[in-house]
């Protein structure tokens, strides 16, 4: 997984902005900043004295956790303005590798590393390297330069959006403390800062939801009983509401460029929260209602197989949830098998990487390797230009669709026509979505099986919330791949032998690395994992509840989904199946 600088940190014009109820000067903010960042340091220092005296283990876990509770009272402020350092503060405690450098693999660093070695068999020395590394981080932070530019009202506003989402998404799942399972506390700590900001700012109404919010985490900070459902509805979405509200009287907007998050939309779960031009190319191939119609129609017609006889809607049939329901597909000479599995094209627009091996960065490129797979279509779009060019109707619509090109009817407005229909096959209308909006019912199985989902069973913390795929909050810039030891058949210990991104990146972390898929419409679109090896969700769900791989007793070395069983009773599987119900469109 990758943290690239966020979309907002580069360059910022001014706003002119009207109606401010109140604002602080922003040395008040840079003073909390560096107070903040202080005591972090202050609990850091405490911590590499403990282990250089070698005290014992308890006391080295509490004054670990007191260094965490810190840190995340000022992650606000230092994940949003620092992305950069995020991967060395509190990234996730495994190797990875930079896809534009692939060749070099990083070791990881930070609070995770940290809390494997102390809930492990610490090795004092190292564990105080790894400490000694993140205090020099954080002095760095502390004498950065230039801050009063930095902390600007509408980007402490942004700030304070994204860290809701954070607490939402990665804090309450247990992807940012994985083995002590501190989240629910850290997650005051979260909320203890953002109040920090908005007192600076005299918001009353955030600030009593926020409140609201921190007393009912801590009278109900059990991990695995801690109603995730209720907390998110009732508490943590209306902060961020009540957020965007104060933005919207208060004028405090961005300016109106590309990012992956609409910041006129209100909610969490507002079927308008991601900007599809975000994910689309730019401006000249924005999607609009004549380019989808006419991608549609291009969608289901065989122009572009070799053969004429294949379509896109061939193997991403629309009764089928855009899948086709087989294992693999066939090729388009019928006796060869294709390699992977088919997947959904429902909301497949909202990520940064295409095709389970992450080779393509948009979905243009993508179209433009399926025609010309010789397996797949064996076709050319460049041969299909004269066969538009023939077809009056189809002509016409380029020329109407793409009037300021000297030819339309192009290779890539060809692919930019048929990726535009894909890109308006996201809805956001399902019955958790309603739910979350307060237009529809959940039963009391399917609650407990997305507190399940987003809790013991640590599915969120790959399948993120609210998209439910592996597009990484809060940035939603970087689509995650994992490495889960996928059996070449079921109940084999023989991995499959596709490769997966290693084939083109040539990364040895990136070996049987595949794209982590939305779970949206999962209950639909059988049969499951990139090869299409398991028929039912309760066949995943064991493979799982096993510890991925090494539970079919496959070793890779660079497994990244963790190895412990889950512990998943049969009850909760089906209570988790359930509530994946309820992601339907």
């Amino acid at each position: 997984m990758r943290i690239r600088v966020f979309v907002v940190m580069a360059v910022i014009s001014t706003l002119a902005v009207s109606s401010l109820s109140f604002r602080p000067e922003t040395s008040a903010v840079e003073n909390l900043f560096h107070s903040q960042v202080i005591r972090v340091l202050h609990e850091l220092e405490h911590f590499s004295e403990d282990i250089e005296r070698h005290e014992n283990a308890d006391v080295l876990k509490t004054h670990f956790i007191s260094s965490r509770l810190a840190y995340k009272r000022s992650s606000i402020l230092i994940d949003y303005f620092f992305p950069i350092l995020f991967k060395s503060i509190n990234g996730p405690d495994l190797r990875y590798a930079e896809d534009d450098n692939p060749d070099l693999i990083h070791d990881p660093h930070g609070f995770q590393v940290m809390e494997r070695m102390l809930y492990g068999k610490p090795d004092l020395t190292q564990l105080k390297n790894e400490c000694d590394a993140l205090i020099q981080i954080f002095r760095s932070i502390n004498e950065q330069p230039e801050l009063l530019f930095k902390f600007r009202d509408e980007l402490v506003y942004d700030a304070m959006k994204s860290a809701t989402i954070r607490l939402v998404a990665l804090g309450i799942t247990g992807f940012d403390s994985p083995i002590a399972l501190n989240s629910i506390d850290e997650s005051v700590s979260v909320l203890e800062g953002l109040e920090d900001i908005l007192k600076l700012y005299d918001q009353p109404k955030p600030l009593q939801l926020i409140n609201g919010s921190k007393q009912y985490l801590l009278g109900n900070n059990n991990f695995n009983s801690f109603d995730r459902l209720k907390f998110i509805k009732e508490f943590a979405d209306p902060v961020y509401v009540s957020l965007s509200a104060s933005i919207l009287s208060s004028g405090y907007l961005l300016p109106f460029e590309r990012r992956p998050l609409n910041q006129m939309s209100q909610s969490i779960f507002s079927d308008s929260l991601f900007d599809i031009n975000f994910f689309s190319p730019n401006e000249r191939y924005k999607m609009n209602t004549g380019r989808i119609a006419l991608g549609k129609s291009l969608f289901y017609d065989s122009i572009f197989s070799k053969t004429v006889k294949r379509t896109c809607a061939g193997c991403h049939n629309p009764s089928r949830y855009f899948t086709d329901g087989l294992k693999v597909p066939a090729g388009i000479i019928s006796s060869v098998k294709l390699k992977r599995n088919t997947p959904t094209l429902l909301g497949a627009a909202f990520q940064t990487k295409f095709f389970y091996d992450s080779r393509a960065s948009t979905l243009e490129n993508q179209l433009n390797s399926v025609v010309h797979n010789v397996d797949e279509m064996n076709g050319s779009l460049q041969e299909s230009i004269e066969r538009i060019l023939e077809h009056k109707t189809y002509s016409d619509a380029f020329k109407k669709e793409y009037p300021n090109d000297k030819q339309s009817v192009t290779e890539y407005n060809i692919a930019n026509a048929i990726s535009s229909y894909i890109r308006s096959l996201s809805t956001f209308n399902s019955r958790f979505d309603r739910y979350m909006r307060g237009k529809a019912e959940l039963t009391a199985n399917e609650k407990r099986g997305f507190n399940l989902f987003a809790g013991k069973a640590k599915c969120a913390t790959c399948h993120y919330i609210p998209l439910f795929n592996g597009l990484v909050p809060p940035q939603f810039s970087e689509t995650e791949s994992e490495v889960l030891g996928v059996p070449a058949s079921r109940g084999s210990s023989i991995a499959d032998d596709d490769e997966g991104k290693y084939t083109f990146t040539k990364s040895q972390i990136h070996k049987h690395a595949f794209k982590t898929p939305t779970l949206r419409n999962v209950t639909r679109t059988a049969p499951y994992m990139h090869n299409g090896v398991y028929n039912t969700l309760e066949e995943v769900m064991d493979f799982y509840n096993k510890g991925g791989g090494v539970g079919q007793n496959i070793h890779l070395d660079n497994q990244t989904l963790a190895a412990d069983p889950l512990n998943l009773s049969k009850k909760e599987i089906k209570s988790i199946i359930a509530f994946l119900s309820t992601l339907n469109d």
